[in-house]
């Protein structure tokens, strides 16, 4: 009795290299070495520059000239975190926290000015803030303001002393 085993050959299916989470810079730079061709099919926000946007998904597909593999990559353009007027991800989601923990979140100069000014309460009358320049949340970064209030001009540090899910907490002290 003779007898015969069949073998079912399946194709070899390779996948590209994972480039979620990546940058678009970053995870062209990956698919490329490895061989394909990254294909932006989708994209939403538009307040990044697109080598700075953030692989949300990919899907791989066979180049329609039969050149190669081409891998389809849908961005998020928006900032890795939000702020006031800056869409991006919560700072409570799980990609917001790692993006806050990454990045250096700065005060715009105009909001710590709007600030201090709130937290001093010059009163009725003239008064302004102006400060040096940013506030870096980073703790024990400085930044000088001068502020005239009752017609008096008084000059403040601010210094940074605490930076938990995207607020910068800071001391305010009067220079001598």
């Amino acid at each position: 009795m003779a007898g015969a085993i069949m073998v079912a050959a399946s194709p070899v299916v390779h996948a590209s290299p994972d480039v979620v989470g990546q940058t678009f810079g970053e995870a062209s730079s990956t698919l490329q070495s490895a061989g394909y061709t990254p294909i932006v099919v989708n994209k939403f926000g538009g307040r990044t520059d697109q080598p700075d946007c953030t692989v949300t998904r990919q899907q791989d597909r066979p180049s329609v000239d039969g050149g190669g593999q081409q891998t389809e990559l849908t961005l998020n353009c928006n900032y890795p975190v939000a702020a006031p007027g800056m869409p991006g991800n919560s700072a409570a989601s799980p990609a917001g926290r790692a993006a806050a923990e990454q990045a250096v979140i700065r005060v715009g100069k105009d909001n710590v000015e709007k600030s201090l000014l709130s937290q001093l309460d010059p009163g009725p009358g003239a008064s302004w803030a102006q400060c040096s320049g940013d506030l870096v949340g980073e703790v024990d970064s400085t930044v000088d303001c001068t502020v005239l209030a009752d017609q008096e001009k008084h000059t403040f540090t601010l210094t940074v002393t605490d930076i938990e899910n995207g607020q910068i907490s800071y001391n305010i002290a009067q220079a001598s």
